[in-house]
């Protein structure tokens, strides 16, 4: 994929985060839908986390802020690699 489909792919990740938030089913359905299945989630404040480590804190972030919206002002991409 080129950089700019890459940056695509994490917008479309927020847009469709956004419209998961409070469904649990459609949360599950998006992470194993945009994580491959040895996903290791780098987190200093967590430490390495699997994709279905990653699904249940998504679950309990989006529980505890149902009215949460996610955004990227600004996307930095280079190779494989996208940050916001």
């Amino acid at each position: 994929m080129s950089i700019e489909q890459n940056k695509e792919l994490v917008r479309q990740f927020l847009a469709d985060t956004n419209a998961a938030v409070g469904d649990v089913a459609r949360i599950r359905a998006l992470y194993q839908k945009y994580s491959s299945p040895g996903l290791v989630h780098h987190d200093p404040s967590r430490g390495d986390t699997n994709v279905e480590q990653r699904i249940q804190a998504a679950i309990m972030a989006f529980t505890a802020f149902p009215d949460a919206t996610y955004s990227a002002d600004d996307s930095i991409a280079e190779g494989d690699k996208v940050a916001n």
